[in-house]
């Protein structure tokens, strides 16, 4: 019985093990993909209209943070282990989605995409507050995934690096007198993109997590009903 206790956990070991190149495999080239497409947008414009609001970049970073948010509401509906905490992750990406939309939302009436935004983020922040002890809980649980650290990576190189990386000074003391605007723009929307796409896979991430939890736990109820059904089939024999 210890040899085969032995033998299924290194199975179990290796199967994790390749579980997670695979994972990482895609992921990699997921971002090699990423670097050509943004050097091959690079090609579709001229001058100032090189990354615009127009541009391939733009509408990639819409695609990833649509599936990011579509993604995690799947999982605050499923999940039992992450809801709430993929409900204010959903919270950033749905209202980071507004906001790279301002202009079809502005098409609408002036000031629409910021009504939009404040009132998703209020009913995230509210529903979360409600239910804070159970957030806090699995939150602590998401901690200890790869998702909590490359969902940082990807807020602190979006919302922070792009930010301080694409500022006009920046680049007018880098170029002097050679200032081109399309530099500026490619650097800040070219880092933007990137950690929309870290942010994207710390989703799959925490959708892989949530999956697992979830085939854990009907494991657990299996492993559970069949414990039951022995103990009536001993319990019977034994009258």
């Amino acid at each position: 019985m210890p040899g085969t206790i032995s033998n299924l956990k290194k199975q179990s070991d290796l199967r994790e093990f390749v579980m997670v190149t695979a994972r990482y495999l895609v992921y990699g080239c997921l971002i090699v993909l990423l670097a050509q497409l943004i050097k091959w947008d690079a090609s579709q414009a001229e001058g100032d209209l090189k990354f615009s609001e127009q541009s391939y970049t733009e509408a990639c970073q819409l695609v990833l943070l649509l599936f990011s948010s579509l993604l995690l509401w799947h999982i605050y509906r499923q999940s039992k282990a992450y809801g709430y905490v993929a409900l204010l992750m959903m919270g950033l990406t749905a209202t980071s989605l507004v906001r790279e939309m301002d202009d079809p939302f502005d098409a609408l009436f002036d000031g629409a995409w910021q009504i939009t935004a404040f009132s998703v983020a209020a009913w995230v922040i509210f529903t979360v507050y409600k239910n804070r002890h159970t957030f806090l809980s699995q939150f602590f649980r998401f901690v200890s995934t790869p998702s909590f650290g490359m969902f940082l990576s990807g807020i602190f190189t979006t919302y922070i690096f792009s930010r301080l990386i694409g500022r006009k000074v920046f680049w007018q003391a880098v170029m002097e007198e050679q200032y081109f605007r399309a530099v500026k723009n490619a650097s800040e929307e070219s880092t933007e993109l990137y950690g929309y796409l870290l942010i994207f896979i710390a989703v799959l991430e925490l959708t892989y997590y949530h999956y697992r939890s979830k085939a854990q736990n009907q494991s657990g109820l299996s492993t559970d009903l069949a414990d039951e059904l022995q103990g009536k089939k001993l319990q019977n024999f034994s009258v």
